[in-house]
């Protein structure tokens, strides 16, 4: 298969080069080159800007079976694309997010489920992320239909990952087991979580090209979704054998001033508890399979020690002498 990736410099693009490679399948990458570590050794990488109708004409001028787009934010990242490359490939795949859906969520949601409604497209690409990317899906589908796919992953994990949302905890219970110290955490109560590993997500895209499947699917998992108390024991079990764990209430953790997600990745408030509980059977049914939580965490724990860049934010023992300090 001949196939244009439009990024493929950072995390899932380089995830879906390696796959593509192994494939055999000819790829050629988009990139404006200024995010490292960059493209993976193989790839024809092509230094451009997606806005910039001079640098896409080249890519024009020939014939893809796919193009997949991992970059497409807001509509005007497709303007140009679709323009000058939407009729020389046979699908279009388009890289969306599972933050298109409108919160509260039902549990168990389905591809059906709302969507967010439509924003100014020159919006804070931040605070109307969701929006602006379910804008994106519009713009795709209503211009390619058959031809368009639509993937719209969960909270993505794995080596490489730039985001400090799963890596953290693998750093944190890392320097826990180094250090001998108990790791904490607070009790999340029910709050269920999904995940899926980069691989896997790679895997799962260019299977469902293959397959000639169209449409849009959400994939995550497991499903049923675990609770997260359960995967960060099976976490801790993993990189910290041995210790046992400190869990503090929820409400210990909130009059210390820890905010869930931003400063304690994975915990969400409880409005957001159904984000990560979603009805993955149509991802399932296309092929979509899931490697463990164990490999995933162990995968990432040789990438945080190897070339993993410094971690953001206050680590488990800064959040700990908070608790600390406020008598928890």
């Amino acid at each position: 298969m001949k196939l244009l990736m439009l990024g493929g410099g950072v995390f899932l693009g380089r995830a879906l080069a390696r796959e593509a490679l192994s494939k055999g399948w000819e790829l050629t990458c988009l990139t404006r080159g200024h995010q490292k570590p960059g493209p993976v050794e193989g790839v024809a990488w092509v230094q451009g800007d997606r806005h910039r109708a001079e640098d896409l004409r080249p890519l024009a001028s020939q014939d893809w079976d796919a193009i997949v787009d991992t970059c497409a934010y807001r509509p005007a990242d497709l303007e140009a694309a679709l323009d000058l490359l939407g009729e020389r490939c046979g699908a279009y795949l388009l890289v969306s997010t599972i933050s298109v859906y409108q919160e509260p969520m039902s549990p168990r949601g389905t591809e059906e489920s709302p969507l967010l409604p439509p924003v100014d497209p020159h919006a804070e690409l931040a605070e109307h992320y969701g929006a602006l990317k379910a804008m994106c899906e519009d713009m795709v589908q209503e211009e390619l239909e058959d031809r368009a796919l639509v993937v719209r992953p969960g909270l993505i994990v794995g080596p490489e990952d730039p985001s400090e949302r799963f890596a953290w905890w693998v750093r944190e219970l890392d320097a826990c087991a180094r250090e001998g110290r108990s790791p904490r955490w607070p009790d999340a109560g029910q709050q269920p979580v999904q995940w899926l590993d980069v691989r896997d997500l790679a895997s799962f895209c260019l299977h469902v090209l293959e397959e000639g499947a169209e449409g849009a699917v959400h994939v995550a998992g497991p499903d049923p979704a675990l609770p997260l108390m359960e995967v960060w024991q099976r976490m801790a079990a993993c990189l910290a054998p041995g210790l046992d764990p400190i869990v503090q209430s929820a409400e210990q953790w909130r009059k210390a001033g820890i905010r869930p997600w931003s400063e304690c990745p994975l915990w969400l408030p409880e409005h957001s508890h159904n984000t990560f509980d979603l009805d993955t059977r149509s991802a399932r049914d296309a092929g979509w399979i899931q490697r463990s939580l164990e490999e995933t965490t162990l995968d990432t724990l040789a990438w945080v020690r190897e070339a993993a860049p410094a971690g953001r934010g206050q680590g488990l023992s800064q959040l700990a002498a908070r608790l600390d300090s406020c008598g928890s």
